[in-house]
């Protein structure tokens, strides 16, 4: 039986079109009344109280250390091996340790290969990108997914505000850090 035959039946018969103490059509009044019906029980259920919120960590608390920094003089062979080594997608380059460039495109070795380079002449200098999305160490997790989601990083090159790199991050490290970055990814 469809549910508008059954709302109909249900509905009490008057001959009055209309509540006689607020003038809302009778229809109204009985529709209000089965759904309070329907849904009493999950009006009496206990609701949880929910998580107190926490100020969103900053990335200096979430970052992972240096992970597998390159120098512009390295090899591509070199950062290739390096990226395979520690299964990453892109690895910052730094000089007198300060961020200049990053590897992201994958086996740089063997792409410098495919265009008749050889991958130990080649330094990662000749093939670095040069404008990095970067963010620094005291900003928010939110901040940092924002950017990722963005520019579609997996990874973040984390610095300070000498351009000295502190670390990577990746998507799972913010969502593990910080349990709300869950909810607020979907509205990105």
């Amino acid at each position: 039986m469809p549910w508008q035959t059954r709302l109909q039946a249900a509905l009490p018969v008057h001959t009055a079109t209309a509540c006689r103490d607020c003038d809302i059509p009778l229809e109204v009044v009985s529709l209000v009344r089965l759904l309070f019906i329907a849904f009493r029980p999950l009006l009496s259920m206990p609701h949880k109280k929910p998580r107190a919120k926490s100020a969103p960590k900053t990335l200096s608390d979430v970052v992972l250390g240096k992970a597998g920094v390159l120098s512009p003089d390295d090899s591509v062979q070199t950062a290739g091996d390096r990226m395979r080594a520690s299964n990453q997608a892109s690895l910052p380059v730094a000089e007198s340790r300060r961020l200049v460039g990053v590897v992201d495109q994958p086996d740089p070795d063997r792409q410098a290969a495919r265009y008749g380079h050889d991958p130990a002449t080649t330094t990662v200098r000749e093939t670095m990108n040069r404008e990095v999305v970067f963010c620094f160490e005291e900003k928010d997790s939110i901040h940092a997914l924002q950017l990722m989601i963005h520019n579609n990083l997996q990874t973040l090159t984390v610095v300070d505000r000498e351009m000295r790199i502190v670390g990577v991050v990746s998507r799972a490290d913010l969502a593990e850090a910080d349990q709300s970055l869950w909810d607020k990814s979907i509205n990105l």
